[in-house]
């Protein structure tokens, strides 16, 4: 749970957010503490938010934040990192450089459209890696132009 800003993955697994990241990149929590065991899906742990500081930046730039990804990566299958609108804050470009992959979500009837000149930017300037864009909250099965899939195949 990257998002010190709004975070909401520790409510949407009903995880206390006492001690997370921010607690131990401040060096005032072992790692153990902050990794939690989400009881609804024995396969998934989440390391919560934490407190909010000014300087989150910066500490996902240290040393320390790197060696804990890389000991994530030995002992997980998959890291995934749950970050704010990387247009409204540098974190995501920040981590950037510890993802194999990076997902952009684009919510229908959401998303404003003058987002997709910085979309392409992020894409063309390869700012975050391997790029992939999904794009969901579409209602009732259909696109956008109002055609449902799920008929295509029919006849």
């Amino acid at each position: 749970e990257m998002d010190i800003y709004k975070s909401n993955i520790s409510k949407i697994f009903g995880l206390p957010n006492v001690v997370g990241l921010t607690d131990y990149l401040n060096g005032k929590a072992d790692i153990k503490k902050v990794i939690q065991k989400c009881d609804q899906y024995p396969n998934l742990s989440i390391i919560s938010s934490g407190g909010f500081i000014d300087n989150f930046s910066e500490l996902l730039d240290q040393e320390l934040f790197k060696n804990l990804v890389e000991k994530l990566k030995t002992e997980y299958d998959h890291v995934l990192f749950d970050t704010p609108p990387v247009h409204a804050v540098n974190d995501a470009i920040t981590l950037a450089k510890h993802c194999d992959n990076t997902l952009y979500l684009v919510r229908y009837n959401h998303t404003s459209r003058t987002l997709l000149p910085f979309i392409q930017k992020l894409h063309e300037e390869e700012l975050l890696p391997r790029m992939s864009i999904i794009f969901n909250g579409l209602t009732g099965g259909r696109d956008s132009e109002g055609f449902k899939y799920e008929n295509y195949y029919r006849n």
